[in-house]
């Protein structure tokens, strides 16, 4: 299973939906490839360093991440493809047409039971990040959950 978090910029939202869920797979044995990018991302650059502070109270390091744009070669790798925005879905379903992929697209935060977009927190005060990565966190632990059910562990029952 490989996995493509999408946001705008790859600066925070979809780098550290990545960093968690690699975590959060790896706690829950599930056998999952994950990566990011960003639809009007520039090739390298850094995290915003209140990005990278938020993020460490969740127990996830950005530090090292440089940002990717969104290409052609990400898309058709990827078996679920997860926009934080409705744009975001779109542009993944533009570059999925365009390659003839066949990954799934969704947004983000259908998985913790809402269906709204996931806002950006860049330029804004520490406490948007926060609630911004709290509401991811909340995301990845149902996306992990429903891939476990989809896909149960070997030698499992």
């Amino acid at each position: 299973m490989r996995v493509l978090f999408v946001c705008t910029g790859n600066l925070c939202r979809s780098p550290f939906a990545e960093r968690l869920f690699r975590v959060e797979a790896e706690k829950k044995g599930l056998s999952a490839v994950a990566d990011s990018a960003g639809t009007l991302a520039m090739e390298g650059q850094t995290v915003p360093e209140v990005a990278i502070d938020v993020a460490r109270e969740f127990g996830v390091d950005l530090a090292p991440h440089r940002s990717r744009p969104l290409g052609t070669a990400h898309v058709p790798r990827s078996d679920l493809l997860l926009g934080m925005s409705r744009a975001h879905v779109e542009e993944l379903r533009l570059v999925r047409d365009e390659t003839g992929a066949l990954g799934k697209i969704a947004l983000l935060g259908t998985f913790d039971g809402g269906s709204e977009e996931i806002p950006d927190p860049i330029g804004l005060e520490p406490a948007a990040f926060r609630e911004t990565f709290g509401r991811i966190a909340a995301c990845v632990a149902g996306l992990v959950a429903e891939l476990r059910r989809a896909r149960p562990r070997a030698g499992a029952g």
